[in-house]
């Protein structure tokens, strides 16, 4: 394992991750208690890690940029906003058409502050909770890279993996205790995904600087694959053992992944490098859902959730029968064609936008 191939293979597992949070979201399939199907099911349960690798990997790319380009602040704004909202607010319009159209609860309250980024930050709406959060991570990136760059890692407080896991999770973990005290626990959703992009910055400021080493990190293959193991332990345990509304209610689902989502990332880059050498078409696949990854992750979300709605309405359970997953293969088909719809106009988009500020900076 090396911490080079995360870098190599980021697009390959981000497109992992993606496909890893479809399967959570097929909410009405369950594959069964049965070897080997509760395998796939245990993965199924365990989805929303996929969300955490977004984040971490979010985190190392934004680090990794930032030195490569050395942009402005209000550049590096422009860009992230300009690469996020446009595709969201599409897809934002076209779920309130439906429910406007079709299921007729069409709430202007409520979608003017998912519009805004603010129905998840002040109410426990869970609707595309990833995009105003994933957004003030990148507001909060140019503070975060200063402090690491130049106060932690300059001074070598910063030395292995372990005061990596103590930095990163510090200030999120006192978040988290603010959000359960004041009864704003839909918040932990995103507090505790937090260390994963700050963990994930860290590593890409040493990647940087030639100091991102497994020796480094006093890690070594054998040492991640334990973390992995009992990380993965743990989440089953926490799934399948504490109740649900308790795990939710304090986030417990997430926690684990605090402390081995780079482990799990390094293993999944060992997995990528794999596949590029013997499969290389399944490498291309990933690839693909990799660089669509945010319009794919946009374009299930309003399908799936209008699909569920659709579902309830019949009163149906979760099982594996053939009904339930041919309507899931013709929405996840639905997502990907609408992904690339949204995916070209937002590059039609891009391409306006950076037009008009050639033309400003001619003037």
């Amino acid at each position: 394992m090396q911490i080079a191939f995360i870098s190599r293979y980021r697009t390959e597992i981000m497109g992992i991750s993606i496909l890893w949070i479809i399967l959570y979201h097929l909410k009405y399939l369950d594959f069964g208690n049965i070897f080997p199907l509760f395998l796939f099911n245990y993965l199924k349960t365990i989805g929303y890690s996929g969300v955490d690798i977004f984040f971490l990997l979010s985190g190392f790319g934004l680090a990794f940029g930032w030195f490569q380009r050395k942009p402005k602040i209000l550049e590096f704004y422009k860009k992230r906003l300009v690469r996020i909202l446009p595709a969201y607010w599409i897809i934002l319009f076209i779920h309130a058409l439906v429910h406007l159209t079709y299921f007729n609860d069409f709430k202007l309250k409520g979608f003017t502050a998912d519009l805004l980024g603010i129905g998840f930050l002040s109410s426990r709406s869970y609707n595309y909770w990833f995009i105003p959060s994933i957004i003030i991570c990148y507001f909060l990136f140019p503070i975060i890279i200063y402090l690491l760059n130049t106060k932690l890692v300059e001074k070598k407080f910063i030395v292995n993996f372990w005061s990596i896991l103590l930095v990163s999770t510090s200030l999120p973990l006192l978040l988290c205790l603010i959000a359960i005290i004041t009864n704003k626990y839909q918040l932990l959703i995103f507090f505790t995904r937090l260390p994963d992009f700050i963990l994930g910055v860290i590593i890409g400021i040493l990647f940087h600087r030639k100091k991102c080493s497994l020796k480094y990190l006093k890690l070594n293959s054998f040492t991640i694959i334990l973390i992995c193991f009992f990380g993965f332990l743990f989440l089953f345990l926490v799934n399948f053992c504490v109740q649900k509304n308790i795990n939710e209610r304090y986030g417990f689902f997430w926690y684990p992944l605090m402390f081995f989502t780079f482990p799990l990332c390094l293993v999944l880059s060992s997995l990528c490098k794999w596949i590029d050498e013997n499969f290389v078409a399944l490498k291309n696949c990933l690839s693909f859902c990799g660089k669509y990854s945010l319009e794919i992750y946009l374009a299930h979300s309003m399908v799936f959730d209008i699909l569920h709605q659709f579902i309830n309405s019949f009163g149906s359970t979760m099982v594996l029968t053939i009904i339930n997953i041919t309507l899931y293969i013709i929405c996840v088909s639905i997502s990907f064609l609408l992904a690339l719809f949204v995916k070209r106009l937002t590059n039609i988009f891009h391409k306006q936008v950076l037009e008009v500020t050639k033309c400003q900076s001619r003037i």
